[in-house]
């Protein structure tokens, strides 16, 4: 089972949800009879699964977001390659065995990320230091948001999902994950985790303040 996200902007994102898919890999055809921007995924999806709807989305020009977690050392060699693979801490350390303490550390374990996929980028998630691009020329962290942080359920969630919509929208990775940093940050100001999740107009009038 897939969920399609749609925004007034006419973005689509199709969002396959971990342990609850139900889609085999041979019916993953239908799920992409619509026309979709961007494909977000994760680890708790069967591998022959996420296999395949890789594939299809590669095929079809679509933006692969694969979220790795939860921490394993998943066969990323076994994978497509996608578009941009985004680990926290924790989950890069299981699969690379390098925890991503520096921008050094972070660039050694994202070369050995991307030697396993071939992925275009890498995206690391660093709580509450930011995150870190890699790929592409790009070697960069950027650095979070300060804010009265309550609870960080589901801010790393929020921080994938907005980043698949920012790229699609912006074209841009780096002006991508400062959208997505500031929609992770006002994640942690709520408790909870879905009724924690910021609407557009409440980052952009966030973003409009740090000006």
């Amino acid at each position: 089972m897939a969920i399609t996200l749609e925004d007034s902007g006419q973005n689509r994102l199709i969002i396959f949800p971990g342990a609850n898919m139900l889609t085999p890999p041979d019916e993953l055809e239908k799920a992409f009879e619509d026309d979709y921007d961007a494909v977000l995924l994760q680890f708790e999806i069967p591998l022959e699964s996420n296999a395949k709807a890789i594939e299809i989305a590669n095929k079809k020009g679509i933006i692969t977001v694969l979220d790795a977690g939860p921490a394993q050392d998943y066969p990323l060699e076994k994978l497509p390659p996608v578009t941009i693979l985004s680990p926290n801490e924790t989950e890069t350390k299981a699969l690379v065995d390098i925890f991503p303490a520096d921008q050094e550390t972070c660039r050694a374990a994202s070369q050995k990320l991307m030697a396993r996929n071939k992925c275009k980028y890498v995206v690391l998630k660093l709580g509450e230091r930011g995150s870190y691009i890699y790929g592409e020329g790009l070697d960069l962290m950027v650095p979070s948001y300060k804010v009265e942080a309550v609870d960080p359920t589901a801010a790393g969630d929020a921080f994938t999902g907005t980043l698949a919509k920012a790229y699609v929208e912006m074209g841009d990775l780096v002006e991508a994950v400062k959208y997505a940093s500031a929609s992770g940050a006002l994640t942690c100001t709520q408790l909870g985790a879905q009724p924690s999740l910021p609407t557009a107009a409440e980052i952009e009038a966030f973003l409009a303040k740090q000006k």
